[in-house]
């Protein structure tokens, strides 16, 4: 689940996933990087984790341990990656 709140001329965008096990958040505000933004876990397996992101049109996905990827149905958008796959679109006003 996402979601998103105002704070000046960025957004808090929270991100929230029951995966089970650790798992990051990874996309375009990242490079990529399935270290720099681990979610922090909530309880019974759900994860949480709020950025602080600059508008503009992100691609992401979730990265859980063990090399499994996930889109998260409430994005703005879920589009093809060019490589057989996809990821999440999401919009920050």
């Amino acid at each position: 689940m996402i979601s998103k709140s105002p704070h000046g001329k960025e957004t808090i965008v929270g991100f929230q996933l029951n995966s089970g096990r650790p798992t990051s958040v990874v996309g375009d505000f990242n490079r990529w990087d399935p270290l720099a933004t681990p979610m922090h876990p909530i309880g019974e397996g759900a994860y949480e984790l709020n950025l602080l992101l600059a508008p503009g049109r992100y691609a992401f996905r979730y990265l859980a341990e063990g090399g499994e990827w996930f889109d998260d149905e409430s994005c703005d958008s879920i589009e093809s990656d060019g490589r057989g796959g996809s990821h999440g679109i999401l919009i920050v006003p």
